[in-house]
């Protein structure tokens, strides 16, 4: 989205934005958690 197409976007628009874009973060985040703990448990099967 341009900066432009931004600015013409309201308040509540640009909050349910902001949201949507947190909820995925948290997502990717627990995601990055998952794959970091696999990683772990193949480098203790590999020891």
């Amino acid at each position: 989205m341009t900066d432009q197409e931004l600015k013409k976007l309201h308040r509540s628009d640009l909050l349910e934005l902001l949201i949507s874009q947190e909820k995925e973060n948290e997502q990717l985040r627990d995601q990055i958690m998952q794959l970091k703990e696999r990683l772990k448990d193949r480098t203790i099967a590999l020891d």
